[in-house]
């Protein structure tokens, strides 16, 4: 089977090196690995062969001499068989190894884009009543941000939330606010592999999962993994939710009365959500509460032995292997044991572990609960199958 290895360049104002052949491996890690969790920045680490002082910033004959500049170099990481981009980002720090046997490395770290908003402070004064997309762009073109000139693209959903008029957002964390947008709505911030921000608005919802990726019974189209990780416990448990609007005076709690009898009572807090409307806010505690008041058998995550797979299996694989927040369905038989089980599941973490001699790589999901029935659709519309409404 080939191995898709992965090409590592580096690029800044004083031009772009090609370092494949000094790498020794590579780690990278997207998205977040629990569902009630932030989407985190992104973050790599690539280490190098630095026999001959390639990657030293004071050897001025290295013909990578420039390359070294923490903060000011980008760091880009394709798959070398479909050139599809799996990170994209910033180099933080470089970490030198120097040893006697001279068989010397250094150690690239870097981030996503997304680590550009934890040191950027708003300096508005003020935002109108608007809805949640429009407020994300206020955001992002606030002038203690600048993002869109200062890193890249950004695709923003309208949304669905009309959040309420905020008086005093100066000095507020760029990342924080954002934050306080993707709780109001319901949606994400996350960025996919070539840089771009995205926010899915609560409007981004399942209809059919088209892709069904996963399976360990060989089904025609899907990839086998080499480990399946289960849980049935009550970590995700919440019972009474507890919101409160950023106004500092509105507080509302909902609760599952059936399920704090069964489970006694678990207590989630969701603050400073940009509208304080008391019927609101009880929609999104409800909306919590059906997620989250009962147990569930969960699919964490998976392993996929991407290196075993054929160069076309891995060309036709490459985008499932680099995006974050879409569906699919996980078919699986524990042990071999009795009838097939199929979750359906969001991708909503990503990680890459690639050595000379293979490529893993990690799929995090958000589980899925049994949806409504949704008319005309292939998956979701048969009767006699899902409910009608929750």
């Amino acid at each position: 089977m080939a191995v898709n290895r992965a090409t590592v360049s580096l690029t800044n104002d004083a031009g772009s090196w090609n370092v494949t052949d000094y790498v020794l491996s590579v780690n990278i890690s997207v998205g977040k690995s629990r569902q009630l969790d932030y989407y985190q920045p992104g973050s790599v680490t690539v280490t190098l062969k630095n026999f001959n002082r390639e990657f030293d910033p004071l050897n001025t004959s290295s013909s990578f001499y420039g390359s070294v500049l923490p903060r000011n170099t980008d760091i880009y990481i394709t798959l070398a068989g479909s050139g599809t981009k799996i990170f994209y980002g910033v180099i933080d720090d470089f970490m030198f190894d120097y040893n006697v046997s001279s068989e010397s490395t250094v150690t690239i770290t870097g981030s996503e884009f997304s680590s550009f908003f934890a040191n950027q402070t708003i300096l508005s004064t003020s935002f109108p009543q608007q809805l949640s997309g429009a407020r994300a762009i206020a955001v992002l073109q606030d002038a203690g941000v600048a993002y869109s000139t200062a890193v890249g693209a950004y695709e923003i959903d309208n949304g669905t939330q009309l959040l309420d008029a905020d008086t005093n957002p100066q000095g507020s964390n760029a990342l924080d606010y954002l934050r306080n947008i993707e709780v109001s709505e319901q949606g994400n911030f996350y960025f996919n592999q070539d840089g771009t921000l995205w926010f899915d608005d609560g409007s981004f919802a399942m209809t059919s999962p088209v892709n069904f990726l996963f399976s360990d019974d060989g089904t025609a189209g899907t990839y086998s993994y080499t480990n399946i990780d289960i849980s049935y416990t009550s970590q995700l448990l919440y019972n009474k939710i507890t919101l409160n609007s950023n106004d500092n005076v509105t507080t509302r709690t909902v609760t599952a009365p059936s399920s704090i009898t069964s489970y006694q009572i678990a207590q989630l807090s969701i603050d400073n959500v940009l509208y304080n409307d008391s019927t609101r806010l009880d929609n999104l505690g409800t909306y919590y509460l059906a997620k989250y008041a009962n147990p569930e058998y969960r699919i964490n995550s998976l392993k996929v032995n991407f290196g075993g797979l054929s160069t076309a299996q891995q060309n036709a694989f490459a985008t499932y292997a680099t995006d974050l927040n879409y569906f699919c369905k996980v078919r699986f038989t524990p042990n071999n044991i009795g009838t097939a089980i199929d979750k359906y599941v969001k991708v909503i973490g990503l990680e890459h572990n690639i050595m000379p001699g293979g490529h893993e790589i990690t799929f995090m999901f958000e589980s899925i609960r049994v949806p409504t029935l949704i008319l005309d659709d292939s998956e979701f519309g048969k009767l006699d199958t899902y409910q009608l409404a929750l």
